[in-house]
């Protein structure tokens, strides 16, 4: 009796969970207002009981999942500056993944098993999981506001309970000048924006096992993105665009180990005398850019996204980053190299 007192006592003040169909939401719509920044959880009561209110927590969020970090802080060329200063954000679970996760989800779990997912799954936005890896957010508090970007996931558990709902847990650099500490509080407001960024896109090789067993890592992407293709280049080569497969570990697959894909084209090459392919890459709002005239490399390899010599990157979308959900005013447009994305998007709407 006294523990199942003590488990049904437990559930009433835990967390609320997110909706079992939530899908991250588009650009610019924010999450609900900011109702009692002050009560520390969780566990929370009254409003702070909704899941869609944001929280906050201070936190390390200079972790490898998103495969930004390969232990040298700042040894990947080319990536943000938003990022090597230390703008980051670890994503609670869901959020990270773009979709509601299980409560029970690990990285073993099938949700995420890149072999099960199918070919239309690969590229759909909410089809695999790792969706959120490189999303930029301008987060709002009670002390100000700034745009980050999601480098790592924050599973149930990591912190107290914040794994459940919409948690953003930010780098302690700059924690403070969000909120009014690094406790646990439902105390932000936020909205998915473009990345600030001037540089082109790159493609991190993350592994090379043979022309059947590939894994890449995009870095520097100004908007989320939804699926990456691959076809042949040259003589002789297959040009039909096939999908890779993105792991909650953000790295896009192409292996044998996927029926529908390698298990069936074979070699990355995809039947080219010169060994070359091209890729395409389409983000959340539905742009475009082609990698193209790639071949071989090693892992660790970094080379830059070129259409025929000419370097790549996504428009913005057309959501502004001036001004926070909460109309503060945003204190690092500093990274923001050229013309900023304007535009109010969906804003005033809110997730639902």
């Amino acid at each position: 009796v006294l523990l199942l007192a003590f488990m049904c006592a437990t559930v009433a003040r835990a967390n609320i969970e997110l909706p079992s169909n939530w899908v991250a939401p588009d650009y610019g719509v924010c999450t609900l207002p900011v109702v009692d920044p002050v009560e520390p959880g969780p566990n929370y009561t009254g409003d702070n009981r909704n899941p869609l209110i944001a929280e906050g927590v201070g936190s390390g969020s200079v972790g490898r999942t998103c495969g930004f970090n390969s232990g040298g802080k700042n040894n990947y060329n080319g990536i943000d500056e938003l990022w090597r200063d230390d703008y980051l954000l670890a994503a609670s679970q869901s959020l990270y993944n773009g979709k509601k996760m299980p409560l029970n989800w690990d990285s073993d779990s099938p949700i995420c098993d890149t072999s099960s997912v199918s070919r239309q799954e690969a590229l759909e936005s909410d089809g695999m999981c790792g969706a959120m890896c490189g999303v930029c957010v301008l987060v709002s508090g009670t002390e100000g506001a700034a745009v980050f970007m999601i480098n790592e996931i924050a599973d149930i558990g990591a912190v107290n309970e914040t794994g459940r709902g919409l948690s953003l847990h930010i780098d302690q650099h700059h924690d403070s000048s969000i909120r009014v500490d690094g406790g646990t509080r439902k105390d932000i407001t936020y909205k998915f924006v473009s990345c600030p960024t001037d540089r082109p896109i790159r493609v991190r090789t993350r592994g090379w096992w043979g022309t059947t067993g590939v894994y890449f890592v995009m870095l520097n992407p100004r908007n989320r993105l939804v699926s990456v293709e691959l076809r042949g280049r040259g003589t002789g080569a297959d040009t039909e665009w096939v999908p890779l497969v993105r792991s909650w570990a953000n790295q896009w697959k192409w292996e044998s180990a996927i029926s529908w894909q390698a298990g069936t084209y074979g070699s990355i090459f995809r039947g080219s005398e010169e060994e070359r392919f091209d890729l395409r890459l389409s983000d959340i709002a539905g742009n475009q850019v082609l990698c193209t005239d790639m071949g071989e490399t090693s892992t660790g390899d970094i080379v830059t996204c070129r259409n025929d010599g000419v370097d790549q990157q996504f428009p913005n979308i057309p959501v502004s980053v001036d001004v926070a959900c909460d109309g503060k005013s945003t204190s690092n447009l500093q990274y923001y190299k050229g013309d900023l994305p304007t535009g109010s998007g969906p804003q005033p709407q809110f997730f639902s």
